[in-house]
């Protein structure tokens, strides 16, 4: 063998052996983490307070390696373990979020419960959908810490949310109405107007408040659900509509004490009154409406507004056949010092 062989072969011998050094001091290195990591866990077991502080402290600070051992303690039947552990986890943070997220389906309830908590004040995309999964828990305080999460992310959690709106599961479905009610963004419009139609009474109360928070932006597709088939649809429509300052929705309101339901044109009744003289003249012409609803709320309106122009189409209501529209023309008239001769 020629002294370059003899060279190159030592070279490798080297390498082989240093790599042997390296493998063996970091399985040495795992070894002792591992050790110090139980030793910490069993620290944290101590029923010395300023001890277990201690080892939450150092298990923080080791990060990921111990998230594993501190989610299996979230169980311990003592309080202070569970609290402990609890604390090394929020230090941890985003390096947790894994293993927590894997927690969240844990068959017991203090680790889900915990786990959520913890989540709910990490701002991560990741945890959006483990965080909707988790609203279908048994648990009402494992559901609620995960929508308080949830409302932490904010609008990067939007369209997963619009997904879940329709949830087979009512718990569901309720909590991310009330999430999705606090998010101002026009995305929401059509899936909160969809979920007017549910069938559950708390989704649709939320989805009828974030539609009124998300205010003017909103009118044009309300208008277009005053004449939906569903009337609880209807319904919150106008009730949302009738609290809004806008010509824009007169005709439609107008159009809406057609409306079988009485409640529809009440509520379309009460914004014509609420917005005032711009509502005047359009309602004048409401009086002469084929449809009786329509002439009865109009006059109804028309009756306590003392403006000098109700008199003439006021007088003319007087001869309309419907009774009730008769009444409330001449009490609009008394009201405005008009004295009504009788034949």
């Amino acid at each position: 063998m020629n002294q370059k062989n003899r060279v190159f072969y030592q070279i490798i011998k080297i390498i082989i052996v240093m790599l042997l050094l390296v493998t063996l001091s970091l399985s040495f290195t795992g070894c002792s983490k591992e050790s110090k990591i139980e030793k910490l866990i069993e620290d944290l077991k101590s029923k010395d307070a300023q001890v277990q502080n201690k080892a939450a402290e150092e298990l923080a600070k080791i990060g990921e390696a111990a998230v594993e051992a501190l989610i299996s303690v979230l169980k311990d039947k003592e309080e202070s373990v569970r609290m402990y552990a609890e604390k090394a986890l929020n230090k941890i943070g985003e390096p947790a979020v894994e293993g927590l997220i894997k927690a969240l389906k844990d068959e017991n309830t203090d680790i889900r419960l915990i786990s959520s908590r913890i989540l709910s004040e990490i701002e991560d995309e990741r945890i959006t959908e483990p965080l909707i999964n988790a609203l279908r828990d048994k648990e009402t305080d494992v559901r609620m810490y995960a929508e308080r999460g949830l409302k932490k992310i904010g609008k990067p959690a939007i369209e997963p949310l619009i997904l879940a709106l329709t949830d087979e599961n009512v718990n569901v479905r309720i909590s991310v109405s009330r999430i999705l009610s606090e998010i101002e963004d026009t995305h929401i419009i059509e899936p909160m107007i969809n979920a007017l139609r549910d069938e559950d009474l708390n989704v649709r109360m939320y989805a009828e408040r974030g539609l009124k928070k998300i205010g003017k932006l909103a009118i044009e597709p309300l208008i277009l659900a005053l004449t939906d088939e569903n009337v609880n649809v209807r319904i919150s429509v106008s009730r949302i509509l009738s609290e809004v300052e806008d010509t824009h929705i007169i005709n439609s309101l107008i159009n809406a004490m057609k409306d079988e339901n009485e409640k529809v044109r009440m509520y379309a009744q009460r914004g014509l009154f609420n917005l005032g003289e711009s509502a005047i003249d359009p309602l004048i012409f409401a009086l002469t409406d084929e449809n009786v609803n329509v002439r009865l709320g109009a006059v109804q309106i028309l009756s306590v507004t003392e403006d000098p122009r109700l008199i003439e189409p006021l007088t003319a209501a007087l001869k309309d056949k419907d009774p009730n529209v008769r009444m409330y023309a001449e009490r609009g008239l008394k009201n405005m010092g008009v004295t009504i001769v009788k034949p």
